[in-house]
């Protein structure tokens, strides 16, 4: 779940669902009936991505993790989990929202994100447990609370030491909290999230000057801006308004 409010619900030996967005959640069997609710007039943008095992036989061979591995085989253990949404694998669902090819070159695009993303994915899996800090419910609780004040307002954040002073952690602590619950830095989920609103104005007002757009989401010099974005694209801006005027 990439953004926005709503709940994700997997039906199976026990009904769950899931509301926080910047998380992945991973699910088998593969034919388990999930759906989606949305509140009327909520934001909602999420990849979701439905991989046969024989597929996963196929490309991945001998690196199936081994909570995947378990789940495919016959008689395995169902998955029914979340993790962190890791930046790189953030981006890589961003980039199959919003492709910047068409025609045959967008399918061809969307194939090798598909990959890339199931790479992270595994990757993901395969990871070594215990390498997050442990946090306590109620410091879970905190982290979400600072992630809501960070992101309420793009033009007007706060420095990390009053975002964690305003929840009662030290810097360090928020930090490592926002490493366990979301797979990064309160500062790179800060950029990443002003990128991600700025390539959603790109695409749905396309004539906005690229100063303004800077400005709404957090940028006071346009030249940072432009030089994140393509850090982040791999493509400056002005080829995504490029793309979205049609031009």
């Amino acid at each position: 779940i990439l953004a926005g409010s709503g709940i994700l619900s997997a039906a199976g030996s026990e009904d769950q669902s899931w509301q926080e967005c910047g998380r992945l959640y991973a699910l088998t069997p593969f034919g388990r009936r999930t759906s989606y609710h949305v509140t009327a007039g909520a934001t909602w943008r999420s990849t979701a991505l439905k991989v046969d095992a024989r597929i996963i036989d196929r490309v991945a061979n001998d690196h199936v993790p081994d909570i995947v591995r378990e789940a495919v085989d016959n008689g395995g253990t169902p998955i029914s989990t979340s993790m962190p949404l890791a930046p790189a694998l953030a981006r890589v669902a961003e980039d199959l929202v919003r492709p910047i090819y068409r025609g045959r070159m967008a399918t061809l695009y969307r194939e090798s994100k598909v990959l890339e993303l199931l790479a992270l994915q595994f990757d993901a899996f395969a990871a070594e447990p215990g390498r997050h800090a442990g946090l306590t419910p109620r410091e879970a609780v905190r982290v979400r609370d600072a992630r809501d004040r960070l992101l309420s307002d793009l033009k007007d954040t706060p420095q990390l030491h009053a975002l964690a002073q305003s929840v009662g952690m030290t810097p360090k602590r928020l930090n490592q909290g926002f490493r366990e619950l979301y797979g990064t830095t309160v500062f790179e989920m800060l950029r990443d999230t002003r990128l991600d609103a700025a390539r959603e104005l790109l695409a749905e007002l396309p004539d906005t000057p690229l100063k303004q757009i800077a400005w709404t989401v957090g940028y006071a010099q346009a030249t940072n801006f432009i030089s994140a974005y393509r850090r982040r694209f791999g493509v400056p801006p002005g080829q995504h308004k490029r793309l979205a005027r049609g031009d």
